[in-house]
C-alpha cells in the first residue's frame, strides 16, 4: 500500500486574501490530496532570519486570518473531505478518517453498527447481526 498523500496548505501568508486564499483551497482540492493539513502562518521572525525580509504590513490581521480558516472547512467538506480534529482533513475512505468512525457499542467501540459480536466469558455479551 503506497503511503498517504498529504499536502499542508497556510492561511495568513504574506499578501494573502480572501481571493488568493480560495484560489489556494481550489489548487489543493484539485490535487485529490488524501490528506490535508490547514495551518496558520506562524510569522517568528526573531526565530527565523528568512521572515525578517516580510514586513508586518503584508500579514493578514487576526480578523481576516479567522475568516480565512472558517471558509475552509465548508469548501474542503464540499469537496468529499471529512474534518480530522481542529486543522486536518482526510478524504471519507481515508485510513484516518474510516478511523474516527467508531460506534459505542454496551462495552466498548466497534468499527461498525452491525458486526457480529461472540462474547466469551461468564459477564461477555454476545450480538448478532
Amino acid at each position: 500500500m503506497l503511503p498517504a498523500l498529504i499536502r499542508t496548505c497556510l492561511g495568513g501568508s504574506p499578501h494573502q486574501n480572501p481571493a488568493s486564499f480560495e484560489q489556494t483551497l481550489a489548487d489543493v482540492i484539485l490535487m485529490r490530496a488524501d490528506r490535508i493539513s490547514l495551518f496558520g502562518y506562524a510569522h517568528l521572525p526573531a526565530r527565523f532570519a528568512a521572515q525578517r525580509k516580510i514586513l508586518s504590513a503584508w500579514l493578514p490581521d487576526g480578523p481576516l486570518r479567522l475568516a480565512l480558516a472558517k471558509r475552509a472547512q465548508p469548501r474542503l467538506t464540499e469537496a468529499g473531505y471529512c474534518q480530522i480534529g481542529m486543522d486536518h482533513f482526510a478524504l471519507t475512505d481515508d485510513p484516518l478518517a474510516v478511523a474516527q468512525q467508531l460506534h459505542r457499542k454496551f462495552k466498548g467501540y466497534t468499527t461498525g453498527e452491525k458486526l457480529t459480536e461472540i462474547g466469551f466469558g461468564v459477564s461477555a455479551s454476545s450480538a448478532t447481526v
